[in-house]
């Protein structure tokens, strides 16, 4: 994160620029100091207020945060500024197992006139982590800034971890609707067999000491994988969660059952403007979209230790609790 020092406010100017209705969001909630017993702090940057258009926030944040004034307060003036500026309702959460088309439904979210979407965004994982006591619904109400009557919903694309952490989203929103998009196990560990050190940086999950007695990178993406999957089905069958397989996003997104579920309408001009989006790749927006399906399963095929750990940890259903 590229804080300039020489534009940063101290904490009572700030909060006043804040409260005046400056246009300040919170970004990011920084840990206690145990050494210091400090409390948790929050990094406030002047941001504008949306809506954010690149796949990812931390690519909309990196543009806004070379110019951007910002300061640090501590966490309990985010209750005070949730009551003074309650943000735009949070309408529903993508849940998801990573490399599964869970952009290209944040991407068609986006395209509803009065969205507002954060994608992975650092302060939602920031407050899941940090906030295990606290409701966590002053961060988002100083994250969902409204923009005069222009933006009506808000949204969150949640990093894949967060779907452990679901039931702390649930505890703060009740009722809020929340989807997992799947895709097959098979395809999506192609994906992460090339991105080295995926997962390592997660919070411990249920499967933390398992994880500790294996050495190679891709059984431990299965590892955590199968944990998401297992999570999200558990979801599902507490009536909390809907899956969203990876053929069914655009159907489902534009003419399916998660308008409804989601709280938007979409009209003639709504579903141009998704259809279209749904035409581009969804991280890389100047390319067309190409499916890879095929060439995934032929890339599995041909690499012997993914297939051995596909098969140890993700080719039969999770095993739910009773």
């Amino acid at each position: 994160m590229n804080l300039d020092p020489k534009n940063q406010l101290n904490s009572f100017d700030g909060l006043a620029e804040l409260h005046a209705d400056g246009d300040f969001t919170a970004i990011t909630i920084l840990p206690q100091r145990g050494e210091e017993d400090a409390p948790e702090r929050v990094i406030w940057a002047e941001i504008g207020r949306g809506p954010f258009h690149a796949p990812f926030f931390q690519e909309d944040l990196a543009s806004r945060l070379e110019e951007a004034r910002w300061f640090v307060s501590s966490a309990d003036a985010l209750p005070e500024f949730a009551f003074q500026s309650p943000g735009v309702p949070l309408r529903g959460a993508i849940l998801h197992m990573s490399r599964c088309g869970s952009t290209l439904a944040r991407n068609l979210l986006g395209a509803v006139d009065g969205s507002l979407v954060m994608s992975e965004a650092s302060l939602v994982n920031s407050a899941l982590a940090e906030f295990t006591t606290r409701s966590l619904q002053p961060a988002m109400s100083g994250f969902l800034r409204p923009d005069g009557d222009r933006l009506q919903r808000g949204y969150l694309k949640c990093t894949s971890w967060n779907v452990l952490a679901a039931d702390r989203l649930l505890d703060s929103f009740p009722g809020l609707p929340m989807v997992f998009i799947h895709r097959n196990p098979l395809e999506v560990l192609v994906s992460l067999s090339r991105s080295p050190g995926w997962g390592e940086g997660f919070p411990a999950g249920p499967s933390s000491l398992e994880l500790e007695t294996v050495e190679s990178p891709i059984e431990r993406a299965a590892i955590r994988l199968r944990d998401f999957i297992a999570a999200a089905h558990r979801l599902e069958r507490r009536g909390v969660c809907r899956i969203v397989e990876y053929p069914d996003i655009i159907s489902r997104f534009i003419d399916g059952d998660l308008p409804e579920y989601f709280g938007y309408d979409v009209d003639d001009a709504t579903r141009t403007r998704m259809n279209r989006a749904a035409e581009f790749n969804s991280k890389r927006l100047q390319d067309r979209f190409r499916a890879d399906t095929a060439e995934k399963l032929r890339g599995a095929g041909e690499n012997p230790a993914l297939m051995l750990a596909y098969e140890k940890y993700l080719l039969e259903p999770p095993v739910l609790d009773m």
